[in-house]
């Protein structure tokens, strides 16, 4: 088939497991053009265009197309439209039901003859009760068949390896789903992440998240299925398992996934109390990875359940005053405002907000070698020339930008609410109405006064700066007070 030459043969054999699998979905063709979604880690849109039967462009809304390459959803698509062209869809069930007893019972010997790892799918799918055992040992041996003896899988297996693992997920799925066996799908799904959780795998092109978002997925799609009892089972296996997940950030995502499908009053203030334990047990440990991000994660989880079961604003501004240090938090606070018309509410909070200290440090450390890179070079330079040098002083320069910020920090954090500055605050109100006006006018009045006073950049005369902005104030202040001229410096 000339079209599967536009592929990498590994993309070609991962496009053709997602068509095996039946992940291709909404498949639209006519004359001059294919459509399809693909049930990957996301739903991705596939659009080919055809010039007869041939393909005159493919795009794909995946992130490996957008980066320009033929992806395997694409050749997912194309195997379906070769199928669609090529045969026929024929009604299994209805051949079956047409076919005699002993037709399909030799038909059957015959299958299980010739692929003996059918023979086991067959046992457990005629048997009324699977074994939870079983299953896991089939995962298991799928690992141990590409495992170090260390549960530590290399990249050049790391494909196969996920591609084989999440087939054998995905075959006892169907038939505990055939079965209506929800309860033991959840359980099975969730040991199946677990398993694969502590996994060391050097992975390839993000197959280990492909392969998680799929267990997932399904796990959610199993909730959908169960009655509300064993809903509320199968949040008490979810908060267990999540507990013992390695990562905490890990457990943001999960719950999110989980949360849009546990729907319900009383399923809502379980989520609420799970939550706020996570919340509880981040506070008191500084040693979880990226403890920051978690914290925000969770806290703005715990504000969105809180808001869906309807609390006071004056919970909500609790929770507002507990988590400030969180952005998410702050953010949603200042939107809040917004959206209520409060903006001088919004900007005040916008003005309390405290950078940490670590990052004020930072920004202070940052802004000593700026202003370091800036003056050391700028008087080594201009010594040698004789003469001033800008290079390293402009305004948009990066150690402009460094120095600048930390100084504006300083100010706001440490002199801001200063007993001194309030006393002088009367003298800045004077002044600061005509800062945008000596800002305008001070390159010519400096020009000007070239004509009469010679000087040197490199000397740093002090007194011929303090002459242009009393020059300047004394010109602002006196424009500002003429009728019909005053709107030039507002």
């Amino acid at each position: 088939m000339e079209w599967e030459t536009y592929f990498q043969k590994r993309i070609l054999d991962r496009g053709y497991d997602y068509y095996f699998d039946d992940r291709v979905e909404d498949l639209r063709i006519n004359s001059n053009r294919i459509k399809a979604v693909v049930n990957g880690t996301d739903f991705y849109h596939v659009e080919i265009k055809l010039n007869g039967n041939k393909i005159i462009g493919m795009s794909c809304d995946c992130p490996y197309a957008e980066d320009g390459h033929n992806c395997k959803h694409m050749a997912a698509v194309l195997y379906e439209w070769q199928l669609s062209a090529t045969h026929p869809v024929i009604d299994n069930s209805k051949l079956v039901k047409e076919a005699s007893e002993e037709d399909v019972r030799s038909f059957l010997i015959q299958v299980l003859n010739d692929q003996p790892s059918l023979v086991e799918t067959f046992k457990q799918y005629t048997q009324n009760e699977f074994s939870l055992t079983t299953m896991i040992d089939d995962l298991e041996g799928v690992v141990d068949s590409y495992s170090d003896g260390y549960h530590y899988i290399d990249y050049e297996f790391s494909c196969d390896f996920c591609d084989n693992y999440e087939d054998a997920i995905f075959k006892w799925l169907d038939l505990l789903k055939e079965k209506k066996q929800y309860s033991l799908a959840f359980k099975f799904l969730l040991k199946a992440y677990d398993i694969f959780d502590k996994l060391d795998i050097e992975d390839n092109e993000g197959e280990t998240y492909d392969v998680s978002f799929s267990i997932i997925n399904a796990c959610s799609n199993i909730i959908m299925c169960m009655e509300k009892s064993e809903r509320i089972d199968a949040f008490n296996l979810l908060k267990q398992f999540l507990n013992n997940i390695r990562y905490s950030y890990d457990r943001i995502g999960i719950l999110q996934v989980f949360f849009n499908y546990l729907k319900g009053e009383d399923l809502l203030k379980l989520q609420i109390d799970f939550v706020k334990e996570q919340l509880d047990y981040i506070e008191s440990h500084n040693d979880i990875l990226d403890r920051e991000y978690v914290l925000d994660g969770f806290a703005k989880m715990y504000l969105d359940l809180l808001r869906k079961n309807n609390v006071s604003n004056q919970e909500i501004n609790v929770i507002y005053k507990k988590y400030w240090k969180c952005d998410s938090i702050r953010m949603d606070c200042v939107f809040t405002c917004i959206n209520n018309k409060e903006y001088d509410k919004a900007l005040d909070y916008i003005d309390k907000y405290e950078i940490v200290k670590k990052h004020r440090v930072i920004i202070y450390v940052l802004g000593i070698i700026g202003f370091l890179t800036m003056v050391v070079p700028t008087i080594f330079i201009s010594y040698h020339k004789n003469e001033s040098c800008s290079w390293f002083d402009e305004y948009y320069d990066a150690p402009c930008v460094l120095y600048s910020a930390s100084v504006f920090l300083f100010f706001k954090s440490k002199i801001n609410n200063n007993q001194i500055v309030t006393k002088i605050m009367p003298f800045f109100n004077f002044v600061s109405p005509t800062t945008l006006g000596i800002y305008v006018l001070h390159i010519a009045i400096r020009d000007f006064l070239r004509y009469f006073y010679t000087y040197s950049y490199f000397g740093m005369n002090l007194v011929l700066t303090l002459s242009i902005l009393t020059i300047c104030f004394i010109v602002v202040k006196i424009v500002q007070k003429i009728p019909g001229l005053r709107h030039i410096f507002p």
